[in-house]
C-alpha cells in the first residue's frame, strides 16, 4: 500500500486558516508524562533511502567475501573429532 501525502506548503496559509474555520475546533493535547523524545520531521525520498541501504548492504557483502568468509560449511570450517 502506498500512501501519498500532499507536498509541503501545498496550500497558502490564509486558505488553510479558512478551511480550519470550517472544521470542528482542535482538541487540546494534555501534558505529556514520562519520558518524551524530541524529534524533528524531515523530508525524505524513501526510494532513494532504500537504494542507499541496498548499496551499503551490497558493499558490506563484497567486503565480507573479500575476507574469505564463505558462510556455513565454507572453506576453513572443520568438524571437531570425537
Amino acid at each position: 500500500m502506498n500512501i501519498i501525502f500532499p507536498a509541503s506548503n501545498w496550500i497558502e496559509t490564509d486558505k488553510f486558516r479558512l478551511i480550519e474555520k470550517l472544521l470542528p475546533p482542535r482538541k487540546a493535547i494534555g501534558e505529556l508524562s514520562g519520558t518524551v523524545d524530541e524529534v524533528s520531521l524531515i523530508d525524505t525520498d524513501m526510494r532513494d533511502k532504500e537504494r542507499r541501504q541496498h548499496a551499503a548492504r551490497h558493499a558490506a557483502q563484497e567486503d565480507s567475501d573479500d575476507e574469505g568468509h564463505h558462510g556455513h560449511g565454507g572453506p576453513g570450517v572443520q568438524c571437531a573429532q570425537q
